[in-house]
């Protein structure tokens, strides 16, 4: 009695018209990726895949990532491997429009590099040495980074290694139309007359020289020598603590004192020998045969 029930249900099953069971209908273009656009029913995304296996979306695609969209256009990418390089185009398709682009490494690393340009030729490369998130670098193309930020707050032009809160590689040059110095009085505490400035600049010696980088003629001092007289002015290496360079404008101080007491002296001198003009006036019509 079992047996002959099952086989009804099985037959009943068997029976139902196939029209019943659901179809999938609609078509999309060649090589475009296609969605669910209701519960039977295909047609085209916005999502491309070339033959070559590149991926666009909203463009057909010209590397392996291609993105367009409307004025901003974002896109977030996570490598799964820890030190992972990706490196993506995103392109902003109006004049006004912004490209966003993230990129975050699966260890919570920073990417070991960014690469800013165009799709066919990028230029400029933005990247942070692998297993080192304390420093970045700014480069033209593949060449040596020409820009280096450090996490601890120095900048560097030409050198990677910058001990300053901003330094300029070695020979390097500036152009500004003025270079302004805090010095208000609200910035400094316990100040004091500067003492013996004649003396001191007296112990200065100006030299001439040629640069060691490209031998060019400049005129200055010598770091180490003013280090002996005037160290306030001399900046130091922090690791080595040798002398490296002069703060020329903080010598006007020195100078400006030293004109001062120069001054003071020549018009004591002026005085005696006025003094001494009117003594010897005196003394002329007393002299005999006069």
């Amino acid at each position: 009695m079992k047996h002959s029930r099952r086989i009804a249900v099985l037959l009943a099953v068997l029976c139902v018209p196939v029209g019943l069971i659901a179809q999938v209908t609609g078509s999309g273009s060649t090589n475009r990726v296609p969605k669910w656009t209701s519960s039977t029913s295909l047609g085209n995304s916005r999502i491309v895949q070339a033959p070559n296996g590149d991926v666009g979306i909203g463009i057909n695609p010209t590397t392996n990532l291609h993105i367009v969209g409307g004025a901003n256009t974002g896109l977030r990418l996570e490598s799964s491997v820890p030190n992972g390089n990706p490196t993506i185009t995103v392109q902003a398709n109006t004049p006004a429009g912004a490209a966003v682009v993230e990129i975050n490494r699966a260890d919570g690393g920073a990417c070991a590099c960014l690469i800013l340009g165009n799709a066919v030729s990028p230029e400029w490369r933005v990247q942070i040495p692998v297993g080192d998130t304390e420093e970045l670098d700014i480069a033209y193309g593949s060449g040596s980074p020409f820009v280096t930020f450090l996490q601890s707050g120095q900048m560097g032009i030409g050198t990677q290694t910058p001990a300053n809160t901003l330094e300029i590689v070695a020979g390097g040059t500036t152009l500004a139309d003025s270079w302004t110095t805090r010095s208000s009085r609200q910035f400094k505490t316990n100040i004091q007359p500067i003492h013996d400035a004649l003396e001191k600049v007296e112990e200065l010696q100006g030299v001439s020289y040629n640069r060691k980088a490209d031998g060019k003629r400049e005129i200055g001092v010598v770091a180490e020598d003013v280090d002996h007289v005037v160290p306030e002015v001399v900046s130091h290496d922090a690791r080595t603590h040798d002398a490296q360079g002069v703060d020329y404008s903080r010598l006007t101080a020195l100078l400006i004192e030293a004109v001062k007491s120069q001054q003071a002296e020549i018009q004591s001198q002026q005085a005696e020998i006025q003094q001494l003009k009117t003594q010897i006036g005196e003394l002329i019509p007393s002299l005999p045969g006069q």
